[in-house]
């Protein structure tokens, strides 16, 4: 988990750090003592209880046809950071772009039905793994559209 404690002068945290932002990689009790540039100095404290990992699962069909079921392309992701999808068509022309924690296409292009076929979607991530490190990276697949 990735840890700020504002802006100061100088940073000493329990784990040994003196940086700020810090990574925490373990459950447990963390210290830090802050300076500012006037030399007054503050501490504070948290718990970590545990590091979750990020995962994300992204859909290879949907259905949108307005039976309640499959009806977007929704990317699921759990303890994600950033998201940022796109879904492409195959001459390469965007026709979607979300960037939220639930990014969902429903199937439509320029307010318009999209046509039934296949489509390439790129999904940007940003999140943590298990061993506590950041990651930011770029996904992609195929999805197909079926009307």
């Amino acid at each position: 988990m990735t840890v700020a404690a504002g802006a100061y002068a100088a940073y000493r945290w329990s784990s040994g750090q003196s940086g700020n932002p810090v990574l925490l990689t373990g459950e447990g009790d963390y210290f830090v003592t802050v300076t500012d540039a006037f030399g007054c100095a503050g501490s504070d404290s948290l718990f970590v209880a545990e590091i979750c990992p990020t995962a994300v699962y992204v859909p290879n069909a949907f259905s949108p046809n307005d039976d309640g079921v499959n009806d977007d392309f929704a990317v699921a992701a759990f303890d994600a950071e950033y998201l940022r999808l796109r879904i492409y068509d195959r001459w390469g022309n965007r026709l979607y772009e979300e960037t939220s924690t639930a990014p969902a296409w429903d199937g439509r292009s320029s307010g318009k039905p999209a046509a039934a076929g296949t489509y390439v979607w790129t999904l940007e991530v940003r999140g943590v793994r298990a061993d506590g490190t950041a990651f930011a990276e770029t996904r992609s697949g195929e999805l197909v559209l079926i009307r």
